[in-house]
């Protein structure tokens, strides 16, 4: 069985006087990839971890920096990989283990660099992030996975084939995971594609905790609350 190796290759980063380490990972043979990641300023048994799945450069960007100020009081770990086309094109060729394994390997290795006692994490997902995402949650139950949101995920992500081929526990959770299907834009595509996850549990009689949210880029913070909700 391949085995993930990571590397920690870390350094200190500032973006607005909060400082941020970054960490070189290595995972299975895809290229090597950045990670900044920001603690709470105190660690603890309650320290939640925040997966940041968004078009970040090696140099960090604003949207870095507005999770970073909306997290300003949170007991919560956050976590910001680069992800550059070469790294999804690795993971889009693999096998869905290979995705399962991304994810989840990701959230265990900072949970032990930071000694988390804490399993449960969120995740934020945008573009082409969030049909990795879906992807992922359409193949495994991570129980640990409490909370996600996918922003504008491409037209037909949500195939009610692949998810009727899911085995029952998946489908189960996927559902019933409290999560943001999010749109920054009044699309058509984008409310007949949540009215068919409405739909799909209702033909099923499953439970759905997904809710539709409509945001322009200028108040994106309305998603933040919702990931930071209750921490």
């Amino acid at each position: 069985m391949k085995q993930l190796f990571f590397l920690i290759l870390s350094f200190a980063h500032f973006t607005n006087a909060n400082e941020i380490s970054q960490t070189t990972i290595s995972f299975f043979e895809m290229p090597d990839f950045q990670v900044y990641h920001q603690p709470a300023k105190e660690v603890n048994d309650l320290t939640q971890q925040i997966i940041i799945l968004d078009h970040f450069s090696t140099d960090g960007n604003k949207s870095m920096q507005e999770w970073v100020e909306s997290a300003k009081g949170k007991n919560v770990l956050l976590i910001f990989p680069v992800l550059e086309m070469k790294h999804l094109q690795f993971l889009n060729s693999k096998q869905q283990d290979s995705h399962g394994n991304f994810v989840s390997q990701l959230n265990k290795i900072f949970n032990k660099k930071y000694s988390l006692k804490n399993d449960l994490y969120r995740i934020y997902s945008n573009n082409k992030f969030a049909n990795l995402i879906n992807r992922y949650m359409l193949q495994f139950v991570d129980n640990d996975l409490e909370k996600f949101v996918m922003k504008n995920p491409a037209n037909q992500v949500f195939d009610t084939k692949v998810m009727d081929q899911a085995k029952e526990d998946v489908i189960k959770h996927y559902l019933r995971t409290k999560g943001s299907y999010v749109s920054s834009a009044m699309d058509e595509d984008a409310i007949s594609d949540f009215l068919k996850l409405v739909n799909f549990a209702e033909n099923k009689n499953l439970a759905f905790r997904w809710r539709y949210q409509n945001v322009t880029f200028s108040k994106d913070q309305s998603v933040q609350e919702f990931i930071f909700e209750d921490l």
